[in-house]
């Protein structure tokens, strides 16, 4: 036996997260997106360095066009939790596709500058959500 303590509940909530924010994302809902994103929101190596950039490249990044979808997702490659921090860190590729009428493929690829990003969901003190509250090149992060 072991002395790990499962992380059941944690992985759940930050899959509820990614959930939310992809379909916040994908929708272009700037509200839902705020409460996604910390107001310290913070990146040194991303384009978007605060809140407010985040937020407008996600909602002007692609064009509002009836028959385009644009279809997040991402592929995990680290997961660290810090219980008495109540953070976490992942290690994330951010991919992208857009479709034509939601099934013909015009164009995927990286969502973004970075092959890899480093990102860090921090619980909100009074919601006890995750939000992000940075984002960098995997490359330019110390660990």
């Amino acid at each position: 036996m072991t002395d790990i303590e499962p992380l059941d509940s944690v992985d759940i909530n930050i899959k509820l997260f990614f959930n939310r924010f992809v379909k916040a994302a994908e929708s272009k809902n700037e509200q839902e997106l705020n409460e996604l994103i910390s107001d310290h929101y913070s990146s040194t190596t991303l384009m978007n360095r605060n809140k407010k950039d985040l937020v407008s490249f996600i909602i002007r990044g692609v064009p509002n066009i009836p028959l385009l979808k644009l279809k997040l997702d991402a592929e995990f490659y680290e997961f660290n939790f810090f219980k008495e921090k109540q953070e976490c860190t992942l290690i994330i590729k951010p991919k992208y596709a857009l479709k034509f009428l939601g099934i013909i493929n015009l164009a995927e690829g990286i969502f973004g500058r970075s092959e890899k990003v480093y990102v860090s969901l921090r619980r909100h003190p009074e919601t006890g959500l995750y939000c992000v509250d940075r984002m960098d090149d995997v490359t330019q992060v110390d660990r």
